[in-house]
């Protein structure tokens, strides 16, 4: 060869390895998604049809943002190989991005805020917790629209970003703490066994899911300024692409 690669930094490999580790999990959680789908639909039938029709709604937002990121590591790391610098380019990660996660949140806490309505016959507290959820997703919304326009990360979203995994962290916490006091609540009623064993499971089941989500996306939220700011490196992409699965695969 004539001409001599310049050498990579130090942190190349946080920034090399970080969208293959964080589109691999992608991935892993949509196969999950897939066969959770496929055995949804052989008992779809005892759920409400606007429910039933949430659920194939979401499955297709989520098979179509996992499309959007093979195209994300098609441009990084197929048509543009070798060239380094291609790599803090965007490409369509806004899109499958914050753009996508945050219509995937809202829905999904949008359910949770209803099954918090339905358990606990409140009314209040599921409309803060809905009120936070719209933020959020306007939020990210806006920074995925912003740096697709861009085509960086400009200075001006990072108070977007934050405010977008802040009120989505806060919303998961507040649904979390209101299905373990339901929980408390159902051990103290005179209730059946078979029913409170059913509500157990709801319970545990939502509870578990927020303290997961939320820890996401609060993690994203220390990962993403600090790091991406500072050192340019892309290790926020591995929870980029995974927070939506999350919700997805638990949904």
């Amino acid at each position: 060869m004539d001409s001599v690669s310049a050498p990579l930094p130090e942190d190349a490999a946080l920034t090399l390895g970080s969208p293959i580790v964080g589109a691999c999990l992608n991935w892993f959680l949509y196969g999950i998604l897939v066969v959770q789908y496929l055995v949804y639909l052989n008992h779809a039938g005892q759920d409400k049809v606007w429910l039933r029709t949430v659920v194939h709604f979401m499955f297709l937002l989520d098979t179509a943002q996992t499309c959007l990121v093979m195209t994300d590591i098609f441009s990084w790391y197929v048509y543009n190989f070798g060239n380094y610098e291609t790599l803090f380019r965007f490409s369509v990660s806004p899109i499958d991005g914050p753009l996508l996660d945050s219509i995937i949140m809202l829905t999904v806490q949008l359910v949770y805020c209803w099954r918090l309505w339905v358990l606990g016959g409140w009314k209040v507290l599921p409309a803060v917790a809905t009120t936070l959820a719209f933020v959020s997703c306007v939020s990210g919304t806006f920074v995925g629209l912003i740096d697709q326009i861009e085509g960086h990360e400009p200075d001006k979203a990072h108070a977007v970003l934050e405010l977008w995994l802040f009120t989505s962290a806060v919303t998961d916490i507040l649904i979390a703490c209101s299905m373990g006091y339901l929980l408390l609540k159902y051990r103290r009623e005179q209730i059946t066994p078979t029913t409170m064993a059913m509500a157990k499971r709801v319970v545990i089941l939502i509870l578990e899911t927020n303290t997961v989500t939320a820890a996401a996306a609060i993690t994203l939220a220390i990962i993403q300024l600090p790091i991406a700011k500072h050192t340019g490196t892309k290790l926020y992409v591995v929870f980029g692409y995974t927070i939506g699965k999350m919700y997805m695969d638990q949904f």
